[in-house]
C-alpha cells in the first residue's frame, strides 16, 4: 500500500472517494489505497443465498396481482413485535419471505395464498 500525504489544502478531507481512504493521522492527513478484500462464500451461504433467491422469484413471476394483493392485506393485519417491543407491519413481500423460507428450508413448497 501506498500513502501519499496531501498538501495544506487537502488537510480536511476524510472519508473515502473510490478506491481511495482520506484519513487524518498523528502526523496529518493521509490518502491510502483501500484493499478490496475477498471472501469465499462458504457451500451452506450459497445454499441459503439459492433458498432466498427461490423465494423472491415467486413473488416476481409466479405469484399473480390478486395473490400479492392478499398477502399485501394479510401483512396489514398482522404486525411484528421487535425486541424492543415496538410493533412493526411489515409489507405483503416482508410476509412473503418470512413465512415461505422456513417452509422453503424444511424443502416444502412456496405457499402462494397467506395461511389463515
Amino acid at each position: 500500500m501506498m500513502k501519499y500525504s496531501p498538501g495544506p489544502g487537502a488537510c480536511w478531507l476524510k472519508g473515502s472517494v473510490g478506491q481511495y481512504t482520506f484519513r487524518r493521522t498523528r502526523y496529518g492527513s493521509i490518502v491510502a489505497k483501500r484493499l478490496k478484500r475477498w471472501r469465499i462464500p462458504s457451500p451452506e451461504f450459497l445454499r441459503q443465498k439459492a433458498l432466498l433467491s427461490a423465494v423472491a422469484y415467486a413473488w416476481a413471476a409466479v405469484l399473480t396481482a390478486a395473490q400479492r394483493m392478499a398477502w399485501t392485506s394479510y401483512s396489514a393485519s398482522h404486525a411484528i413485535k421487535n425486541e424492543c417491543g415496538t410493533m412493526l407491519w411489515g409489507s405483503g413481500y416482508t410476509w412473503f419471505q418470512k413465512y415461505n423460507l422456513p417452509r422453503v428450508r424444511r424443502g416444502l413448497p412456496v405457499a402462494l395464498i397467506p395461511p389463515i
